[in-house]
């Protein structure tokens, strides 16, 4: 073998191995986005909301505050305008709890809100009435908070249902972020 031969020989081997090292499962990739993460410092270690968010529908919840979590998030994907966020009950999914349309774009936390009024958006229509939010009710079930990432500003009304909010938000989702609590 001439010298030539062993050294593009040798290079090549480097080469596969370090494309190998790259490709290996786990490695990070350079033009991998960062995930979208939707969080909650409200949310405690064992995944429990403070009492403070306990819904006010006295029947199912007793008196609560009826406040909303503080929300956060990351990873927000490219060429979001505005978000939706909406709080489910996996469990009764006919019972929704609160749908948000027209949260801006630039927006990446939302303080706890009284009743979920939040100072951005426009609070839709649940299951109790437009504009309204409805916090936990049953005690040690999971509640499922999420945010759509959007390329349209997609902005509904108080009187704006769920079902309605994905109409509008069909073929516009850039991503999807969810958080699950419960309450005491």
């Amino acid at each position: 073998m001439s010298v030539h031969r062993g050294t593009t020989f040798l290079t090549s081997i480097a080469l596969l191995a370090v494309l190998t090292a790259c490709a290996a499962p786990g490695a990070a990739q350079p033009d991998e986005p960062p995930a979208f993460v939707l969080t909650s410092p409200d949310i405690d270690a064992d995944g429990y909301l403070p009492d403070s968010a306990r819904g006010n529908v006295e029947e199912y919840c007793g008196d609560g505050d009826n406040v909303s979590p503080t929300f956060e998030w990351t990873g927000v994907p490219d060429g979001t305008k505005s978000y939706l966020l909406t709080m489910t009950d996996p469990n009764y999914p006919s019972y929704i709890h609160w749908v948000v349309t027209g949260i801006p774009g630039e927006t990446t936390e939302l303080a706890a809100a009284p009743d979920g009024q939040l100072s951005v958006g426009v609070v839709g229509t649940n299951s109790r009435g437009e504009g309204d939010y409805v916090g936990p009710c049953q005690v040690d079930n999971g509640y499922l908070y999420t945010l759509y990432a959007l390329d349209e500003v997609i902005e509904g009304t108080p009187t704006t249902t769920l079902t309605q909010a994905v109409s509008l938000i069909a073929d516009h989702v850039l991503g999807q972020a969810s958080v699950e609590a419960m309450r005491h």
